[in-house]
């Protein structure tokens, strides 16, 4: 098993940015970015927005 200091849930805008914001001011942490669909980019890839 893999042990993360921080895991994030969505790989849509603000997924992507927090891995990001992370990477860059907090070195040697390590993430793991988690996605429902196949593929990054939530809601700006699926073009459905829930109400």
């Amino acid at each position: 098993m893999t042990n993360y200091d921080v895991l994030i849930i969505g790989a849509g805008l603000s997924g992507i940015g927090m891995a990001c914001h992370l990477k860059m001011t907090v070195p040697g942490i390590t993430f793991a970015i988690i996605e429902r669909r196949r593929r990054m980019g939530g809601t700006w890839t699926s073009s459905s927005i829930q109400d």
